[in-house]
């Protein structure tokens, strides 16, 4: 196992992360902004704005759960951890390789990762036959509430920024300054939207 093919596995996933950023930062002011959302209800547009709203934040989950997906041979976070624990010595600081393995096993253990994944697998991925127990009752797992894709999202760009310190990227995507910009674009676009 090379420290290409981990830089490479990172780099997906921070491409994936930067598509999520983009997702999230338009979709949170259609939540957020109680200003916007007046203005939607006065126009009274807000069933389109209710779906692209909604389309924005299943967007951010869909991509959340599949940077956190369980399914082998995908790029995803857990792979990467996976890695690292073979071969520790691609990791440039052991004692913060061992915080980031735990920050990674956290979330990953998470509920609202957890509701996450049951809103995908149940509600997006494919429809429950509405004669059967809904699936997620028996895991125990709790449905998705307001927040959680918010939670997992920060989390997981912690994680992703401090990956890529441990391993050395030259390849790091600013989330940061992303985020700044994508919020500027929310901010024109929801404006137009409800001028």
């Amino acid at each position: 196992m090379s420290k290409i093919a981990i830089v490479q596995l990172a780099q997906t996933i921070s491409d994936e992360l930067d598509q999520a950023v983009a997702y999230y930062e338009l979709f949170a002011p259609s939540g957020r902004d109680p200003a916007l959302i007046d203005r939607v209800n006065r126009r009274q547009i807000h069933e389109g704005f209710n779906v692209v709203s909604e389309a924005l934040q299943l967007g951010v989950i869909t991509t959340l759960c599949r940077i956190w997906d369980k399914t082998r041979g995908t790029a995803r976070i857990t792979e990467v951890a996976r890695r690292l624990r073979k071969v520790p010595s691609l990791v440039s600081d052991q004692a913060a390789g061992a915080q980031w393995q735990a920050d990674v096993k956290k979330i990953e253990k998470s509920v609202e990762l957890e509701a996450l994944r049951g809103f995908r697998n149940v509600g997006l991925a494919h429809r429950a036959d509405p004669n059967a127990p809904d699936p997620r009752s028996k895991s125990n797992s709790r449905r998705v509430l307001n927040g959680d894709e918010r939670r997992v999202f920060e989390a997981t760009i912690t994680i992703v920024n401090n990956l890529n310190d441990l391993i050395g990227s030259s390849c790091r995507i600013e989330f940061g300054q992303h985020r700044q910009d994508w919020q500027g674009r929310a901010s024109k676009f929801w404006g137009s939207v409800a001028s």
